[in-house]
C-alpha cells in the first residue's frame, strides 16, 4: 500500500507540475486521500479493539503518512490550478 500511494504521489506530482489532466490528477489525489483515510479509520479501530502490533501499526502508519502528506497538499494543488486558470482567463482576454 505505502508503494502504491508512492506511486500515486509521483503521477499526480508529474501531472500537476505539468499542468495536465485536472479532472485525472484531483481524482487520483482524492482517491489517494481517502484510501489513506480508511486505513487511519481502521488503523484506530485495531487499536480500540486491542489487536496486536502488527496489525494496527501499517495501517496507522500509511493513514498518518497519507492523510498528513496527501492532506496537506491539497490547498497547494487546488490554489496552483485556479491561479493557471485565472492565468489563462487573463491572457484569453488581452
Amino acid at each position: 500500500m505505502g508503494s502504491c500511494l508512492g506511486v500515486l504521489g509521483a503521477i499526480v506530482g508529474c501531472l500537476a507540475g505539468l499542468k495536465k489532466a485536472r479532472s485525472i490528477t484531483l481524482g487520483l489525489f482524492v482517491a489517494g486521500l481517502s484510501a489513506s483515510g480508511v486505513c487511519l479509520l481502521m488503523g484506530l479501530i485495531a487499536v480500540v479493539f486491542r489487536q496486536p502490533w502488527h496489525v494496527y501499526y501499517p495501517l496507522l502508519l500509511i493513514g498518518v503518512i497519507g492523510v498528513g502528506v496527501l492532506g496537506g497538499n491539497l490547498w497547494n494543488l487546488l490554489h496552483r490550478y485556479r491561479n493557471d486558470e485565472l492565468r489563462h482567463m487573463a491572457a484569453v482576454n488581452a
